[in-house]
Order: C-alpha cells, then sequence, then structure tokens
C-alpha cells in the first residue's frame, strides 16, 4: 500500500490545481445565465455540535467542542460547498470554500474535480512584543486541488479514492500537502424500520512537507427516516507517523440536516 500512494502523488499537481480552478470558475460564471426552464437547485445544510473538533490533518485539529456548518448548492454538474468551523466560545476555526464539477456521472462511475478557493484554518499563536506576551489568531491560507473517482457497486455502496494536493500561501505556512485515500462507503444499513446507518471508512496517507503517515479513519451515523436530528462519530488512528498530533482521536457529533429543491419556471 505505501508503494501505491507513493507513486500517486508523484507528478506536477500545480497543473491540477490551474485546471480546477478554470473549470470551476467557468461554471460558475455562467450558472445563472443559462440556467433553463425545470433545471433543479438543490440546497442541503447541515449544522453540527461536536465534543470534539478535529480534522484529518493533525495541524487543523481544534481539539475542544466546536460548532460547524456545512452548505452545499447543486445544479446540474456544479456545486459549491462552504464549511464554517467555530469553537463553542465563539472563535472561528476555520473558513473552507469548496467548488466542485462532475467530469464524468454515468450510473457505475463517477469523476469529480475540486478545489477549495481558499481553505483557511485559524490558528492561536503566541507572541511578545515590548516585553508582553499575547496570543493572537493567525490565518493561513490554502489553494487546494482535489480529484475524486468514484464507483458504485450497488445504490448504496460504493468504493473510490480521494486525493487533494494543498499549497499554502503564507511563508510560514505548510506548503506542500498530499492527502490521498483509499475509501468505501456503505449508505442505508437498516437497523430497524425508523433507523438506518451509513458507514465510511477509509485507509489514507498524509504528507506535510517532509512529514508523513499512514492512517484508518472511519465516520458512522445513525438516521431517523423523516426526522431531521441525527447522530455521528468520527474516528482515526495512526499506523506510522511522524506528523505532530495525536495518534488516535475520535469525537461524537449531533447533527441538523435540512434540504430544499428548487426548479426554475
Amino acid at each position: 500500500m505505501k508503494a501505491i500512494f507513493n507513486f500517486a502523488i508523484r507528478g506536477d499537481f500545480q497543473g491540477i490545481l490551474l485546471s480546477s480552478i478554470l473549470i470551476s470558475s467557468a461554471e460558475f460564471s455562467f450558472s445563472q445565465d443559462s440556467m433553463s426552464r425545470k433545471d433543479t437547485l438543490n440546497f442541503r445544510s447541515e449544522v453540527s455540535l461536536t465534543n470534539n473538533g478535529f480534522s484529518f490533518n493533525p495541524a487543523f485539529t481544534l481539539g475542544k467542542p466546536a460548532a460547524i456548518l456545512e452548505m452545499s448548492i447543486v445544479w446540474k454538474r456544479f456545486s459549491f460547498e462552504p464549511q464554517f468551523r467555530f469553537s463553542l466560545d465563539g472563535k472561528p476555526w476555520a473558513f473552507i470554500f469548496i467548488y466542485r464539477y462532475k467530469i464524468i456521472t454515468s450510473k457505475k462511475f463517477q469523476f469529480t474535480v475540486g478545489t477549495h478557493l481558499p481553505g483557511m484554518p485559524f490558528i492561536t499563536k503566541t507572541v511578545t512584543s515590548g516585553g508582553v506576551t499575547s496570543n493572537t489568531t493567525v490565518i493561513n491560507r490554502y489553494l487546494v486541488a482535489e480529484l475524486i473517482p468514484t464507483y458504485w457497486i450497488t445504490p448504496k455502496t460504493y468504493i473510490g479514492i480521494y486525493y487533494n494536493y494543498a499549497h499554502g500561501v503564507e511563508a510560514e505556512a505548510i506548503q506542500q500537502g498530499h492527502f490521498l485515500s483509499l475509501r468505501a462507503g456503505f449508505n442505508n444499513i437498516k437497523l430497524s424500520k425508523q433507523f438506518h446507518m451509513s458507514l465510511a471508512p477509509q485507509l489514507f496517507y498524509l504528507k506535510l512537507d517532509e512529514r508523513e503517515g499512514y492512517y484508518f479513519s472511519a465516520n458512522m451515523s445513525i438516521i431517523k427516516i423523516s426526522f431531521p436530528i441525527s447522530i455521528g462519530s468520527t474516528m482515526f488512528n495512526a499506523f506510522q507517523t511522524d506528523v505532530a498530533g495525536k495518534d488516535f482521536n475520535w469525537n461524537v457529533s449531533v447533527i441538523y440536516s435540512f434540504n430544499k429543491k428548487y426548479v426554475a419556471q
């Protein structure tokens, strides 16, 4: 598996980043003008409260209770998926502005490209000036390119690959970040007449400048049919890593979901 991960990150991904930006920007620019009658705009939002805000990138982990707002606006093959993350004391944790475009949309196989313009983690640093020590918030901006091929084995089960390349804009930010995962999804697993579960395990490789690690993670959610509130949990465990941060982490979240469809008349 190590050989697969290392092979996959070779090459010039600056071109991927530029291509993703151009595709997303072009689609977004013409979306409103080209929307025809009976086109459907799908809007989804989730608000979650978690006991432990963490990221699969340990450098961006909050490590305390958090609130997360995730939105998804989907029109045809294009989607805009911003995320706003805060600690429960109201301080921003991270803002991420994600644009995605589905190049291939067959029944069994989908291929999506995306970009984060930008991803912005908020980092608290201790600084000393004039003999006075204080905490200050620093924003590091990242430009990210995504590649997401997915194969659907059944309407409820998929396997796929997720890759992103991140470049830090500021000199103090991580300059070269690679995230590559082999993942699967099992949706709508029936627990009873009223409840079902979704499970999404993955094996992933993380490289941040000169540091790297190999991990397992899983997302699980339990959902009541026709009820907007669900319970979710996420965990990850490192097999081998020299990336700073915890080797094992997990959380539990309460999630409120809202869905709406808008049809052009």
